[in-house]
């Protein structure tokens, strides 16, 4: 009998399994997800980004966070097929600490190919709290490098920083949405993918421009837009994950809260929207598959369970992650 198609939505499920089951109960073994040229961010208390590289400061970042005294509850998770075979994953979730109060966030995640599996190669984490607002014309992009100069920033192809081209982008895609949604289309390509959630909350991705066409030129004009914060990583100086948060703003000054995930893919001059992922950041029922939780009842996770006893040795075990992970994929093509 013919196996079951691998599909990115079980590549991102088995990802958010593994990867939130280690973080919150072995959070010294989470640097196993990276490699050295991955780049993760985190929040500061001021809200400011700070990013780091290299495994040992990826590691370093980790622990500091703490994650064991806390527990994740995940409400949402797209994947998408995006760059060089690669996925993009976007996780909504709601983290709650030993006091029960809880903080609502958003991650996204590049998985970048290896010869057997991924490695996650850019990892964004936002808390989707209060920020103060800015209108579109005046979008400002959190220094997701430090105060660095401009020419020691990251660059990307022709040697620009990641921060400008995402500003340049931010501006153009929601002046455009919102004044003219008849040619926003002209910022993806055939290849594009697209997802935007259902009444009930479901998500329904498209392709092609045809179809993307006719999802974005609704009546966006109806609506006015408020960015709250952008933040930008690059990878491998080709192309650009960008993470914008805002309100939609209706004719009657109700709010709706949003993140919105794209991956900016290089093309012969310039930039097109590979993955665009929406999200309304409310009214949000958890998924059962992901009950996670740093309570010890002496049980371990299934993944976790596989993974110590598939190798001898507790380090041997996170730097073999994503080979267990991608035989565990692999197993789904022969199974009836």
């Amino acid at each position: 009998m013919a196996g079951k198609p691998v599909t990115v939505q079980m590549v991102g499920k088995v990802f958010v399994e593994q990867y939130y089951s280690i973080l919150h109960r072995n959070p010294e073994l989470a640097h196993g997800f990276y490699y050295n040229s991955s780049v993760l961010s985190r929040p500061e208390e001021d809200g400011s980004m700070t990013p780091v590289t290299t495994i040992e400061g990826i590691n370093n970042k980790i622990l500091s966070l703490d994650s064991t005294s806390y527990s994740v509850e995940i409400l949402s998770v797209d994947a998408q097929a995006s760059y060089n075979e690669g996925v993009m994953v976007v996780v909504i979730g709601c983290l709650t600490g030993k006091d029960n109060g809880k903080r609502k966030f958003a991650q996204s995640f590049f998985l970048a190919l290896l010869a057997k599996g991924y490695f996650v190669s850019n990892d964004i984490f936002k808390y989707v709290d209060e920020y103060k607002s800015n209108d579109v014309d005046s979008v400002p992009i959190n220094n997701a490098y430090g105060s660095t100069p401009a020419n020691s920033e990251p660059v990307m192809a022709g040697g620009v920083s990641v921060h400008v081209v995402a500003n340049a982008f931010v501006k153009q895609y929601y002046t455009t949405l919102h004044k003219n949604p008849e040619l926003v289309h002209r910022f993806y390509h055939n290849s594009s993918v697209l997802s935007r959630p259902e009444e009930d909350g479901s998500m329904t991705p498209v392709t092609t421009i045809q179809g993307i066409n006719k999802i974005l030129s609704g009546d966006s004009t109806s609506y006015r837009v408020e960015i709250l914060s952008v933040d930008a990583l690059h990878y491998y100086k080709k192309g650009a994950m960008v993470v914008v948060t805002g309100y939609l703003k209706g004719k009657d000054n109700r709010k709706r809260k949003f993140i919105q995930f794209f991956f900016l893919a290089p093309q012969d001059v310039g930039f097109f929207v590979l993955n665009d992922v929406f999200r309304y950041v409310d009214q949000y029922k958890s998924v059962d598959d992901f009950g996670l939780t740093n309570e010890d009842d002496g049980s371990t996770p299934a993944f976790t369970t596989e993974l110590s006893n598939s190798y001898t040795g507790i380090r041997k075990w996170a730097d073999h992650v994503w080979r267990v992970i991608f035989e565990k994929i692999q197993s789904l093509r022969t199974s009836p």
